[in-house]
């Protein structure tokens, strides 16, 4: 079959964005991620969203402003760094975190023990047992209004699974604020999680990340077809490009 190819013999490992790639579609995921046979030409959205977190990250961590084409964003820079206690509280931009399976903190390229889940958080700011990520969001926004709470919220699991990384990381701290900024649009969502929330997020999680395990232990990554595949794809091998579902 096709969609059968030579099962990877490094250790499973998976990241949020990795998982989202793996269920639009695990084929193209193989070929592009793993095999790389295949290349996702970078769009133009891509490389403005990495300039914006290349620039947020320096201006939190060492405070210059931001670039004329984003001066409008120093409210949101101002947003992220404040308030902030150095005798008190960490806070450090673009941080990396990984933990293993067991849930135990290791290195983001750890040569000691197998990684098995990495994350990046924006910003983090620790002080005692609260935490707060920020992830700063440059293309349109995925939100939904919480009505229990009237409050705008997203209804994805990024910056859970990094607050979970966090407290993996940090055994003191029981709750993490989580903000998401859409700078596009000008405005955030925040939500909260406590320590004790965690077992129901790995269930909920853990699921969909035991699919991308399989698939890579048996090396099908089966194809799913969908209107991307007409233009959006580069897998030129797969019997959809080109065509999609039909």
């Amino acid at each position: 079959m096709d969609s059968i190819v030579q099962s990877e013999q490094r250790p499973f490992f998976w990241s949020f964005s990795a998982l989202e790639s793996f269920e639009q579609c695990p084929k193209q995921f193989y070929h592009t991620r793993i095999a790389k046979d295949f290349t996702q030409p970078e769009s133009e959205q891509q490389r403005w969203g990495k300039q914006v977190h290349e620039a947020f990250a320096k201006s939190v961590d060492h405070s210059p402003p931001l670039p004329p084409e984003m001066a409008k964003w120093e409210p949101w820079v101002k947003f992220a760094k404040e308030p902030f206690d150095p005798l008190t509280t960490m806070r450090k931009a673009e941080m990396k975190l990984a933990i293993t399976e067991q849930l135990n903190p290791c290195e983001y390229f750890d040569k000691r023990v197998p990684v098995w889940f990495r994350a990046v958080a924006d910003v983090l700011k620790i002080s005692g047992p609260f935490a707060r990520i920020l992830d700063w969001k440059t293309g349109n926004s995925k939100c939904y209004l919480d009505d229990a709470t009237n409050t705008w919220k997203t209804d994805s699991e990024q910056l859970h699974l990094t607050a979970a990384a966090v407290m993996v990381h940090y055994p003191l701290v029981q709750y993490v604020k989580m903000d998401f900024v859409w700078l596009k649009e000008d405005f955030w969502t925040t939500d909260l999680i406590s320590r004790p929330e965690l077992p129901q997020l790995w269930q909920r999680i853990l699921p969909r990340v035991n699919k991308m395990k399989l698939a890579h232990a048996t090396g099908i990554y089966e194809p799913k077809p969908s209107g991307l595949c007409k233009r959006h794809c580069p897998v030129k091998s797969c019997q959809y490009h080109g065509k999609g579902s039909f």
